[in-house]
C-alpha cells in the first residue's frame, strides 16, 4: 500500500469518525462533561491508528484536521436536523 494512500484512508477514518461524534456533542452544553467526552474520545482511536502506522508529523497533522472537520460537520448536520 502507498504511502499517500494510508494517509488518505486515515484522514478518511478520522473525519468519518468524527461526524457522529459532533453530532452528539451538540446535544450537550459546552464543557460538560458530556460534551468533553464526545470532543476528545476519538483522540485515542486516531492516536491508536496513527501509532500502527509509519507516517510523518506532516501527515498527523492532516488526520487531526480531518477529525476536525468530522466534528463540524456532524455539529452542522445536528443543527439543522435538531433546529438546536
Amino acid at each position: 500500500m502507498s504511502h499517500s494512500f494510508l494517509i488518505f484512508i486515515l484522514v478518511l477514518l478520522s473525519t468519518l469518525i468524527n461526524v457522529p461524534l459532533g453530532y452528539w456533542r451538540k446535544g450537550y452544553e459546552k464543557f460538560t462533561l458530556g460534551w468533553f467526552f464526545y470532543a476528545h474520545i476519538s483522540i485515542s482511536v486516531t492516536l491508536y491508528l496513527i501509532s500502527k502506522t509509519d507516517i510523518d508529523e506532516k501527515a498527523v497533522i492532516s488526520t487531526v484536521s480531518g477529525a476536525i472537520i468530522g466534528h463540524f460537520l456532524g455539529s452542522f448536520v445536528a443543527k439543522k436536523t435538531k433546529q438546536i
